[in-house]
Protein backbone atom coordinates (compact mmCIF):
# COMPACT_ATOMS: atom_id res chain seq x y z
CA UNK A 1 0.00 0.00 0.00
CA UNK A 2 1.23 3.47 -0.84
CA UNK A 3 2.42 5.76 1.90
CA UNK A 4 -0.27 8.39 2.60
CA UNK A 5 1.06 11.94 3.00
CA UNK A 6 -1.07 14.75 4.41
CA UNK A 7 -0.32 17.99 2.54
CA UNK A 8 -0.58 20.98 4.90
CA UNK A 9 -0.27 24.21 2.96
CA UNK A 10 -1.28 27.85 3.55
CA UNK A 11 -4.35 28.95 1.63
CA UNK A 12 -6.15 32.18 2.57
CA UNK A 13 -3.47 34.81 1.82
CA UNK A 14 -3.31 33.86 -1.88
CA UNK A 15 -5.86 31.12 -2.71
CA UNK A 16 -5.22 30.96 -6.46
CA UNK A 17 -1.44 30.67 -6.14
CA UNK A 18 -1.70 28.27 -3.19
CA UNK A 19 -4.07 25.97 -5.11
CA UNK A 20 -1.48 25.80 -7.90
CA UNK A 21 1.37 25.14 -5.46
CA UNK A 22 -0.60 22.38 -3.74
CA UNK A 23 -1.22 20.78 -7.14
CA UNK A 24 2.54 20.85 -7.74
CA UNK A 25 3.17 19.23 -4.32
CA UNK A 26 0.58 16.55 -5.02
CA UNK A 27 2.18 15.76 -8.38
CA UNK A 28 5.63 15.48 -6.77
CA UNK A 29 4.28 13.04 -4.18
CA UNK A 30 2.47 10.98 -6.83
CA UNK A 31 5.63 10.87 -8.95
CA UNK A 32 7.46 9.60 -5.86
CA UNK A 33 4.95 6.76 -5.48
CA UNK A 34 3.10 8.31 -2.52
CA UNK A 35 -0.58 9.11 -2.03
CA UNK A 36 -1.16 12.83 -1.35
CA UNK A 37 -4.05 13.67 0.96
CA UNK A 38 -4.85 17.37 0.65
CA UNK A 39 -7.63 19.35 2.35
CA UNK A 40 -7.14 22.11 -0.21
CA UNK A 41 -8.13 19.65 -2.92
CA UNK A 42 -11.28 18.79 -0.96
CA UNK A 43 -12.29 22.33 -0.09
CA UNK A 44 -11.50 24.21 -3.30
CA UNK A 45 -14.60 26.37 -3.01
CA UNK A 46 -13.82 27.48 0.52
CA UNK A 47 -14.18 31.22 0.94
CA UNK A 48 -12.56 33.31 3.65
CA UNK A 49 -15.94 34.68 4.66
CA UNK A 50 -17.30 31.30 5.83
CA UNK A 51 -18.33 31.33 9.48
CA UNK A 52 -16.41 29.85 12.41
CA UNK A 53 -18.66 26.77 12.62
CA UNK A 54 -17.84 25.90 9.01
CA UNK A 55 -14.12 26.39 9.70
CA UNK A 56 -14.38 24.10 12.74
CA UNK A 57 -16.05 21.43 10.58
CA UNK A 58 -13.21 21.69 8.06
CA UNK A 59 -10.60 21.35 10.81
CA UNK A 60 -12.36 18.23 12.12
CA UNK A 61 -12.14 16.72 8.64
CA UNK A 62 -8.43 17.66 8.55
CA UNK A 63 -7.88 15.85 11.85
CA UNK A 64 -9.58 12.73 10.48
CA UNK A 65 -7.34 12.91 7.40
CA UNK A 66 -4.23 13.34 9.57
CA UNK A 67 -5.26 10.23 11.52
CA UNK A 68 -5.22 8.13 8.36
CA UNK A 69 -1.87 9.44 7.05
CA UNK A 70 1.65 8.10 7.61
CA UNK A 71 3.45 11.45 7.29
CA UNK A 72 2.33 15.05 7.67
CA UNK A 73 4.15 17.45 5.31
CA UNK A 74 4.02 21.13 6.23
CA UNK A 75 4.75 23.55 3.40
CA UNK A 76 5.32 27.02 4.85
CA UNK A 77 6.28 28.99 1.73
CA UNK A 78 9.04 30.67 3.72
CA UNK A 79 6.76 32.01 6.45
CA UNK A 80 5.42 30.75 9.75
CA UNK A 81 2.56 28.26 9.83
CA UNK A 82 -0.87 29.67 9.04
CA UNK A 83 -3.55 29.46 11.74
CA UNK A 84 -5.01 26.28 10.24
CA UNK A 85 -1.56 24.74 9.81
CA UNK A 86 -0.76 25.52 13.44
CA UNK A 87 -3.86 23.60 14.53
CA UNK A 88 -2.90 20.70 12.24
CA UNK A 89 0.64 20.72 13.63
CA UNK A 90 -0.54 20.64 17.25
CA UNK A 91 -2.92 17.79 16.46
CA UNK A 92 -0.28 15.79 14.56
CA UNK A 93 2.31 16.29 17.29
CA UNK A 94 -0.15 15.31 20.03
CA UNK A 95 -0.94 12.13 18.08
CA UNK A 96 2.72 11.24 17.49
CA UNK A 97 2.60 11.59 13.72
CA UNK A 98 5.77 11.78 11.66
CA UNK A 99 6.17 15.44 10.64
CA UNK A 100 8.28 17.06 7.92
CA UNK A 101 8.68 20.75 7.06
CA UNK A 102 9.34 22.17 3.60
Amino acid sequence: MRQKVFVSHPFIKNPKLNQKLVGDREKELLDDGKMPISPLALFRSFKEEHDDDFRADIMNVCYELIDMCDIINFYTCGVKLSNGQQLEYEYAKKNNKKIKFY
